[in-house]
């Protein structure tokens, strides 16, 4: 919910939900956090949630440039 609800205020609840069913059909981020997590991709002292939500923030601000070029 933190990662759903970060997105939901940058981008609003339409793109938000059109990208996370897109990319995440299940519904839930479990799995890729658990990636994450076991990879140490997330920056120490840096959440896994928090990169997530860069990682996916930055998706949909290319995809929205995309559309806007």
């Amino acid at each position: 919910m933190i990662i759903r609800d970060e997105l939901y205020k940058r981008f609003g609840t339409d793109r938000s939900r059109k990208y996370l069913a897109k990319r995440f059909p299940s519904g839930t981020t479990e799995r890729y956090q658990e990636k994450i997590r076991k990879k140490g991709l997330n920056a120490e002292g840096q959440t896994v949630a928090s990169y997530v939500i860069e990682e996916i923030s930055a998706k949909i601000t290319e995809v929205l440039d995309n559309e806007n070029s």
